[in-house]
């Protein structure tokens, strides 16, 4: 969230005139800032309860996860401790998954049928 200061730098609540126009602003950033950093997704389930559990906003969700399977179970009406651990991102595929589509016609791979 951006907040936007409208008045003069003399008229800042500090008295201070530009320099406290600067400070005023730096704080509304690291707030921003602050907000933007939250906690988003998957981390281990910290009440224990499942493997995973996805994160919104700093906030725990009902999407869990056990076993890769994903399901739904609220949490507990407790707040989360402060330290959460990420869950690893899974690797992602690499070009030898990939083939170019001259490659599939010289192998006569026919990926539409009746064509």
């Amino acid at each position: 969230m951006l907040m936007l200061y409208t008045g003069s730098a003399s008229s800042s609540t500090s008295g201070h005139g530009a320099a406290g126009l600067r400070t005023t602003l730096a704080a509304a950033v690291m707030a921003g800032y602050d907000r933007a950093v939250r906690a988003e997704g998957w981390f281990r389930d910290p009440y224990h309860l499942h493997d995973d559990r996805w994160f919104s906003d700093g906030r725990p969700t009902n999407l869990v996860r056990d076993d890769g399977a994903t399901s739904s179970d609220e949490p507990p009406p407790t707040d989360p401790p402060d330290s959460l651990e990420r869950v690893p991102e899974p690797p992602t595929g690499t070009a030898d998954d990939l083939m170019r589509a001259e490659d599939a016609a010289s192998q006569n791979l026919n990926f539409f049928p009746g064509r």
